[in-house]
């Protein structure tokens, strides 16, 4: 989310072979990854145009969210979008759990560690979204 040129979406694609859609704001940068996409050939990796805040993200069974660089206020617009997905979806949550905004947590931490960027280090928190509770 928030691809910009798309270099986590080519790593994740290389490493992992999976499908692979970066969403991102700037055209330009949307039609720069795609130009590289298209000019390697490769298979299963698309960068779209689109608000990550309207974007549909029904689809998703990852997602990637490097929020260190978003407002508070856009973090919990997006936290409060993620709650909504289908239950087992992964977020990986660089920098912050995604459960620190709340009293009571809303996601299922799967785990965290340490990671070096070129900034310094911080953590990655893997949260998974809860199952929906059935009531009568």
């Amino acid at each position: 989310l928030g691809s910009g040129r798309g270099r986590n979406c080519f790593f994740w694609h290389a490493y992992t072979q999976a499908q692979v859609v970066g969403v991102e704001l700037n055209p330009d940068f949307v039609n720069l990854a795609n130009s590289i996409r298209d000019r390697f050939q490769l298979q299963r990796l698309e960068f779209v145009h689109d608000n990550i805040f309207d974007a549909d993200l029904s689809q998703a069974t990852i997602l990637y969210f490097y929020g260190v660089a978003f407002s508070e206020q856009a973090t919990l617009g997006l936290i409060e979008k993620f709650s909504q997905l289908s239950p087992g979806i992964v977020i990986l949550s660089v920098g912050f759990s995604l459960n620190d905004y709340y009293d009571a947590p809303i996601f299922v931490e799967l785990e965290s560690f340490e990671v070096f960027f070129v900034w310094g280090k911080t953590r990655i928190h893997v949260m998974q979204t809860k199952p929906q509770i059935m009531t009568d």
